[in-house]
């Protein structure tokens, strides 16, 4: 394969489509060689205009199926990186990411992305283009052409880089892989070859100990064959197939079968069991014609029974030390004669626990006499209740029946009195506080609190109610607030009435009435709401809350009302609440206000027209030229209509030009209309 020099071109055929790579000062034999999954060919090809599209120094993407992706590597380690382009029909775009492909590399790396050589070959330097040998040799611990692989484990320190031998093995090892063990040398080992450095173990020789040394001592006749079995037996007290077992000392005649041990002649006195190696219990009785303690000697069973205090056939139970006289019987170990007091049970094993006088029965172990103090139940086992007084409580049940300890309550005291009990003594059955409540707390079991508001939070006991309350509150709980408008805000537990007044500009016990806004200076009576300093203008009344706004400059009297300045246009009367006569004539002036006198309402500038008298309440004649006619009398001031005469027109004169009816005739029409007679008036 050619070697491409700068700005060569390489065509890759096998892609889908057609891609060049772009090549500055890079050996591509070792790039395909590395990728070779990516370069299938290697026949070099310009593109149609004959120029790379070189940059240098430029970061390579191996992504997209094109190329595997490569380790990063420091940049200072590669002299000469190339970038992948990529052309379709005619169009070239780039591909780019932060991997690298370098041409050369420094010394101590290798490969087309420079790997370190220094994690396996010797003096970290290995061949930086073809196999990436390691020229120096291998690492400790590694081996193979490339030194990839690692020395067999029982290799001491290193080993042949080519083969893998060891160049020295583990203590105990031996062979060219050290996977040889020499089992029979001492704690010296053996060396490479499995010779053995110094001994032995006993009962192997030779140079590298594995030939078995053969001991017949024992043999009868000393005749064994090369296994070490012997042949014609054993000499006499030895068994087994080498003989080397001592037949055991119980044996008579010290003799015993030379397969299983076993005493064939019997055993010696007190000895038993098949190789005699067991001794009779002491506690046999002895023969009273040998004084021996025998027993048999295949069972160990006592032959004359068992000394006072043992049972079982061999006498190796003792009884139990409760017993009476300490006699039990032989089969069971039960106690003959019954147990010592304070204990009971068949053997007398089981305590007879807190009873009374330590009497209990023997069978059940009930204490049919009562309990110690601090104890209860049939046996007087369980503890009395830690809080029972005396320390006593009832034998069936365990209530404390001569009541608590303060601070405790219930049947069997193990409730705490509530916290604030005084005294810290409550009622055994109920808890409730029988000497009352510690200061700040209410109710039966003196779990509620008091108002905080209540004063120094003290309160009654039973209900709560507060004994009087803190500066600003009332109520039976102090819940209520004084009204804000009480002087220094104090007011009665009872009633919130304000202790020391109102502030100014209240009234009432409460002080939750504001002062009219009539009173001058907005004060009044705190008891009353009297206004005692008077009204504003335009108000009078003990709580000016009536108006007078309809006298001249809005002044009247501060109890009666009555205006005495006299009225504001429009009205009259005393207290000027009356309304001038519409029908009044107003002022001919820019006001045009109508004027009435205050006292009889009589109007001062006339009448309107067609009215009359001196209120103008009166209206004048229809039948009155223009309607006018003199405000004192009503006569008609200009005449009367046509058809009519007298003072107030108020008489039918003779028609002209009209029907027989009952005229009415517009003069200035000259006509005669039919109307229905009627009054002028």
């Amino acid at each position: 394969m050619s070697i491409l020099k700068r700005k060569d071109v390489v065509t890759l055929p096998n892609l889908q489509h057609n891609m060049t790579i772009v090549v500055a000062t890079v050996c591509l034999h070792n790039l395909a060689r590395e990728r070779n999954d990516l370069l299938p060919g290697d026949d070099g090809s310009a593109d149609e205009d004959g120029q790379p599209q070189h940059v240098a120094n430029e970061e390579v993407d191996v992504g997209h199926g094109f190329l595997r992706p490569l380790h990063n590597t420091s940049s200072s380690l590669c002299t000469s990186p190339v970038r992948v382009v990529r052309r379709s029909f005619g169009a070239t775009s780039e591909i780019t990411n932060t991997d690298k492909v370098c041409g050369s590399c420094s010394v101590g790396y290798y490969g087309a992305d420079c790997s370190p050589c220094q994690h396996r070959c010797k003096e970290g330097d290995c061949d930086k283009a073809e196999d990436t040998e390691c020229p120096q040799g291998c690492l400790e611990g590694k081996r193979g052409i490339r030194c990839t692989e690692n020395c067999n484990s029982a290799c001491l320190d290193s080993c042949d880089c080519w083969n893998g031998d060891c160049h020295e093995c583990e203590k105990g090892k031996y062979g060219p892989q050290c996977n040889k063990i020499c089992d029979h040398c001492d704690d010296q080992g053996c060396d490479n070859e499995g010779y053995c450095i110094e001994d032995c173990v006993p009962g192997w020789s030779g140079d590298m100990c594995n030939i078995k040394v053969l001991d017949c001592d024992k043999c009868l006749n000393k005749n064994c064959n090369s296994s070490g079995f012997c042949l014609d037996g054993c000499m006499d007290r030895f068994w087994g197939s080498d003989c080397k077992r001592d037949c055991k000392s119980g044996c008579n005649g010290t003799i015993c079968d030379q397969r299983t041990g076993y005493c064939f002649l019997g055993c010696v006195d007190q000895h038993y069991g098949p190789d005699c190696s067991q001794h009779c219990s002491k506690h046999c009785k002895r023969n009273p014609k040998t004084n021996k303690k025998d027993c048999n000697q295949s069972s160990g069973d006592c032959l004359w029974s068992c000394q006072r205090g043992w049972y079982l056939k061999n006498c190796t139970m003792p009884c139990n030390t409760n017993c009476v006289n300490n006699l039990c019987k032989l089969e069971d170990g039960k106690c003959k004669k019954g147990c010592k007091l304070g204990w009971f049970g068949s053997h007398c094993g089981r305590h007879c626990g807190n009873c009374s006088n330590d009497a209990c029965d023997r069978d059940t172990g009930a204490c049919s006499n009562g309990c110690k103090p601090g104890y209860y139940g049939e046996k007087c086992t369980v503890n009395c209740p830690d809080h029972c007084n005396s320390n006593t409580c009832d034998q069936g049940s365990g209530a404390c029946h001569n009541g608590c300890k303060p601070g405790y309550y219930g049947g069997k005291c193990t409730v705490n009195c509530p916290d604030h009990c005084n005294d810290n003594t409550c009622d055994q059955d109920s808890g409730a506080c029988p000497n009352g409540c510690k200061t700040g707390y209410y109710e039966e079991k003196c779990e509620k609190n008091c108002s905080t508001s209540c004063k120094n939070g003290n309160c009654e006991s039973s209900f709560g109610k507060c004994n009087g309350c803190e500066s600003g509150f009332h109520g039976h709980f102090c819940n209520l607030n004084c009204s804000a408008n009480c002087r220094e805000v104090n007011c009665i537990q009872e009633n919130g009435a304000c202790v020391n007044g109102c502030k100014d500009g209240y009234f009432g016990s409460n002080c939750n009435h504001p002062c009219s806004s009539n009173c001058k200076d907005s004060i009044c009576s705190s008891d009353s709401g009297q206004c005692f300093k008077g009204c504003v203008s335009g108000w009078y009344g003990s709580l000016c809350n009536q108006s007078c706004f309809t006298c001249k400059d809005f002044r009247c009297h501060q109890l009666n009302g009555t205006c005495p300045d006299g009225c504001q246009p429009g009205s009259f009367g005393l207290k000027c609440d009356l309304k001038c006569s519409g029908n009044c004539k107003p002022r001919e002036d820019e006001t045009h206000y109508v004027y009435c006198e205050q006292k009889s309402g009589k109007c001062m500038n006339g009448c309107v027209p067609r009215k009359y008298g001196e209120t103008c309440s009166k209206s004048c004649s229809k039948t009155c030229v223009g309607g006018t006619c003199y405000r004192s009398s009503g006569g008609c001031t200009n005449g009367c209509d046509t058809g009519w005469k007298g003072d107030f027109c108020d008489e039918v004169t003779t028609a002209k030009n009209c029907t027989d009816k009952v005229p009415w005739c517009q003069d200035y029409l000259n006509l005669c209309n039919d109307y229905p007679v009627h009054n002028a008036m």
